[in-house]
């Protein structure tokens, strides 16, 4: 302060001096040379940001400069004879009005002194970024952005895959999982439309990349025909589908895997599926699991396809097996009251040639037709025959695995009891003559 005001005094003396020699010098009749300091331009106009400028000063003595105002700073604060150029800064003005400030060159020794106007423009309205461009992962995620703004301004996004929040100096921007597999890209633009202007973000996030395999390299298994149930660990990063080739096998999805469930084989033959393991919404076929069950031995309750027809086992030696039939039918024995030999109590078969010796046997014996037209070979039980499959849950319980209908009450046999009853079993397996001419349950056998 202390130099300001010496400039001050400094100045009223030169303008003196000045004012003493203004006139004209009698002896040589010239104006005398006073020794000054110039300048390139005496005013310089700056923009409202902070900045640095400089201007060229051509003095025939060294020189001090000397900021009057604070937003002005001076780079070099002095200058030697000659042409040097002066530097100095302005700061950001933050009014919306025009500022003047001065810097003031002096040399105390030669009483001289130079003023040099600074010019600021009033603020403009102004919106920055620190960051043009925001690159995601395909997990998405979220990055800052610095905002600097001197007014007001909305922030608006052209995607729902994009939010925002805001802070304290900008805004977080938060993106969505892609889960697409391809890139996508969006903008935020951040704008004020009073004053026209707006700055963008260019937002772009990777393809997402589906990844599928087993974790582990066994892709067959086999199991007994008892059944079993496992799990096949898988390693994936979107949500996969899962299906099977075959009814008999199930599998869903569990935790971080596969659970396969195989039941029961009441076939006397083994079986194979596979388990496929993929996403139709990527188009990707995925994994292949081969499961193989074993048959079921040929035992009481086992399932046996024959020339194409299914049958379960109710009776099996070493020299014969009898099968019965899935299905069952609902149906008179016969249409005529008399008496037709067919009496046998163990072998359905040797009644069956006793009916069909009979002329016009398909219409009058209905029972005995449903059982012929079953398939080849196949015939109508005899009493004992009838009872070994009444009696056996096992049957039963083949029957309801395989989704058939259980052996209930009231079955015909095709043993004859006289020329108006056959033989068949009543509730709780009880032996019954029912008439021959009323409909009972029916069901097929077949030996082999």
């Amino acid at each position: 302060m202390k130099k300001i005001f010496l400039l001050l005094a400094t100045v009223g003396m030169i303008f003196t001096a000045c004012e003493q020699n203004d006139g004209i010098n009698e002896e040589n009749d010239r104006v005398p040379s006073i020794p000054k300091i110039e300048l390139s331009q005496q005013i310089i106009e700056v923009g409202f940001k902070a900045d640095t400028h400089s201007i060229s000063i051509t003095s025939p003595c060294s020189w001090e400069a000397v900021s009057k105002n604070d937003w002005i700073v001076v780079d070099n604060r002095t200058g030697i004879a000659g042409t040097e150029v002066l530097k100095f800064s302005v700061a950001r003005n933050e009014k919306e009005e025009v500022r003047k400030g001065t810097i003031v060159l002096i040399n105390l020794a030669y009483n001289l002194a130079t003023e040099l106007y600074v010019v600021q423009k009033a603020s403009a309205p102004e919106i920055s970024i620190d960051k043009s461009e925001l690159n995601f992962a395909d997990e998405g995620g979220s990055q800052n952005v610095t905002i600097t703004a001197n007014c007001e301004y909305t922030v608006s996004i052209t995607a729902d895959w994009i939010s925002y929040t805001k802070r304290g100096y900008g805004i977080t921007v938060n993106v969505l999982n892609n889960v697409a597999v391809k890139e996508r890209t969006a903008d935020i633009i951040i704008y004020n439309n009073e004053y026209n202007i707006s700055n963008s973000i260019k937002v772009s996030q990777r393809a997402f990349v589906p990844e599928l395999e087993l974790s582990t390299s066994t892709t067959s298994y086999a199991c007994g025909y008892k059944g079993c149930e496992f799990t096949v660990a898988v390693a994936s990063n979107f949500d996969y589908d899962v299906a099977t080739t075959a009814d008999w096998l199930k599998c869903t999805k569990a935790g971080e895997g596969v659970n396969i469930s195989v039941p029961k084989n009441y076939y006397t033959e083994s079986r194979t599926a596979e388990v496929k393991i993929y996403s139709n919404r990527y188009n990707l076929k995925g994994e292949t699991i081969t499961v193989t069950q074993g048959a079921s031995p040929m035992e009481i309750g086992a399932i046996v396809i024959r020339n194409g027809i299914r049958g379960i086992v109710f009776y099996v030696d070493h020299t014969i097996t009898k099968i019965v039939s899935v299905e069952e039918a609902y149906l008179a024995w016969s249409t005529e009251d008399v008496t037709t030999g067919a009496t046998d109590l163990d072998n359905g078969a040797n009644n069956m040639t006793k009916i069909k010796s009979i002329n016009g046997w398909e219409s009058k014996y209905p029972a005995f037709k449903w059982c012929a037209d079953y398939g080849e070979g196949w015939y109508f039980p005899a009493r004992n025959e009838l009872s070994k499959i009444y009696n056996n849950q096992t049957i039963n319980d083949t029957l309801k695995a395989n989704g058939y209908t259980t052996i209930g009450r009231n079955y015909f046999s095709s043993t004859e009891g006289d020329s108006s009853y056959a033989c068949g079993l009543w509730d709780m397996g009880y032996y019954y003559y029912f008439d021959k001419g009323e409909s009972y349950k029916v069901r097929a056998v077949l030996a082999f």
